[in-house]
């Protein structure tokens, strides 16, 4: 319901956009446009993998909701400059992309680009770098997050919106997405069993966080995209929004509750 609910929002909030707004404003908005819809996407992977029974790849995949969350709200608070360079970082990622591509195409059984398509990067990259009015020496610079000069790294980006108190559990899904070792019994797909064992499979335990963190963030970010150009009808979404995340929390710990009883 929440996710058919910001979809359709969305929508409204992008048809019903002014073309003839500010410039920062205009910039803003595409940006969160790419934003948005990935975040409707991810939240729509979650809810297959919670369907599915992995709580934890659901969590992995909340890791990329919160990013998405942050980075929207960064934008919006901060507005035009990086705006700017959040738009103008695919152009770094790609031709570094490019370039890897490149150093390893026979082994990884790729096609080369061509020396024009390599040259088309650099002309895309010197033109995203004149935008920007500095000079980047390491493509890795131009990549998000680092989309300001100020905030290089996405912990001083959650400081910055207050957001940092999500950190521990963003660190907490990080595990997941890593090749860090985690104990086999520290799964949350394996949060009832009585023994450890090597999950390989679905699992009908765990799911009660990223349930709850799914919702959160999707308020948030659903919220935040409203709050581009707000007006009362946005604002009162917003906060039914978020009224329903409070309440998916209180079912999802609920259900817990009652099937652990």
């Amino acid at each position: 319901m929440m996710l058919a609910i910001a979809q359709e929002l969305g929508e409204a909030n992008a048809n019903e956009f002014d073309q003839d707004a500010d410039e920062s404003t205009q910039v803003v908005m595409a940006a969160l446009s790419n934003i948005f819809p990935k975040a409707l996407l991810v939240t729509n992977e979650i809810i297959c993998l919670l369907k599915g029974g992995f709580p934890d790849g659901a969590l992995a995949r909340w890791r990329s909701l919160h990013e998405l969350t942050v980075t929207a709200m960064y934008i919006l608070q901060e507005g035009r400059e990086p705006a700017i360079a959040y738009i103008l970082s695919f152009h770094f990622a790609a031709r570094r992309a490019a370039l890897q591509i490149n150093e390893h195409a026979e082994l990884a059984r790729l096609e080369k680009f061509s020396k024009s398509d390599l040259e088309g990067f650099d002309t895309r990259r010197n033109e995203a770098e004149k935008v920007l009015g500095r000079k980047i020496e390491k493509d890795k610079d131009g990549e998000w997050p680092a989309i300001n000069l100020k905030h290089r790294d996405f912990a001083a980006i959650e400081k910055r919106v207050d957001m940092d108190h999500w950190r521990p559990r963003y660190k907490w899904a990080s595990q997941h997405t890593h090749a860090d070792l985690k104990p086999v019994g520290n799964l949350l797909g394996m949060s009832e069993s009585e023994k450890a064992v090597n999950l390989v499979g679905a699992s009908n335990s765990g799911f009660a966080d990223p349930f709850m963190m799914t919702a959160i963030s999707l308020a948030q970010i659903t919220s935040t995209y409203l709050s581009v150009t707000p007006n009362l009808d946005r604002v009162v979404h917003s906060s039914v929004l978020l009224k329903l995340s409070d309440e998916m929390s209180e079912i999802a710990m609920k259900s817990q509750n009652k099937k652990n009883a």
